[in-house]
């Protein structure tokens, strides 16, 4: 049996920069998946083209509700989120370069539960991560948008069912 939910069960967590992980309002979300380019290399006497894979990429845009509330430890497993302020978290990593945990989780019919699906970087490795490449704000729509690149050198995020975790600072 499948499941269907709605968007009030999707939360957006981020990296600040004291490596506390923390939970954005979102209103946006673009590219929650890996693309990929493909490059024809056909001969024009072939039938059917043949491709050649090139290099993958993540270009993750998020926009939400300008908001400079305090920050906060995000959510857990089964609970709402917590949220933070968008600006008080986005502005000191803006053009840092850090690399960031972040995780799109999706609660099925529910607050994201483990065993739910999640989108993100999972290994926390030492140069694993997003960097924030962009973030401007809308004095007119009273909201922000982000463009988060994965860092150099990092392991592309991956699909998974358990919650990210933080960078150790240690």
């Amino acid at each position: 049996m499948s499941k269907r939910t709605v968007n009030k069960f999707f939360k957006f967590v981020l990296e600040d920069v004291t490596h506390v992980l923390r939970d954005l309002p979102v209103n946006t979300i673009q590219g929650v998946a890996l693309t990929q380019e493909w490059v024809d290399v056909s001969a024009l006497q072939e039938a059917f083209k043949t491709w050649l894979a090139g290099r993958g990429d993540m270009p993750l845009n998020i926009g939400g509700p300008l908001d400079t509330g305090a920050a906060v430890a995000a959510s857990g497993s089964g609970e709402e989120a917590k949220l933070s302020g968008a600006h008080t978290v986005l502005v000191p990593v803006a053009g840092l370069y850090t690399p960031l945990v972040f995780g799109a989780y999706i609660g099925m019919q529910r607050y994201w539960t483990t065993g739910d699906p999640v989108f993100g970087i999972f290994s926390a490795g030492a140069g694993d991560g997003v960097t924030v490449a962009n973030y401007a704000v809308d004095p007119q729509a009273m909201s922000y948008s982000a463009e988060l690149r994965l860092f150099p050198g990092t392991k592309a995020p991956v699909w998974g069912a358990t919650a990210v975790a933080a960078h150790n600072p240690g």
